[in-house]
């Protein structure tokens, strides 16, 4: 695991966001944030998002697709989801 502190990542960065600890950084410049969900706990502690390209690898890819697919069939059961997550109560 990787602690980053007040860093700015931008254009030629590739960022791994799994199993990191990010604190007062800005992700700008079209850096490319890679979100992967392969375990370990993500902190995202007083950063911002600008311009960035987020590229996704299995298996985020594969719950994203679903969560995509919840969406189109009806936004409300992506609702229901995303309510789930912020309340953190699981979803069964």
């Amino acid at each position: 695991m990787a602690v980053y502190r007040d860093r700015k990542f931008g254009a030629g960065d590739r960022i791994q966001l799994d199993g990191n600890e990010f604190h007062n950084c800005t992700f700008d410049g079209w850096c490319t944030v890679v979100f992967a969900g392969s375990g370990g706990n993500i902190v995202l502690d007083a950063v911002t998002f600008k311009d960035f390209k987020l590229v996704t690898e299995e298996p985020a890819r594969t719950i994203l697709g679903l969560m995509g697919a919840l969406y189109k069939m009806s936004p409300n059961s992506m609702e229901l989801v995303l309510e789930s997550i912020r309340t953190g109560i699981p979803i069964t």
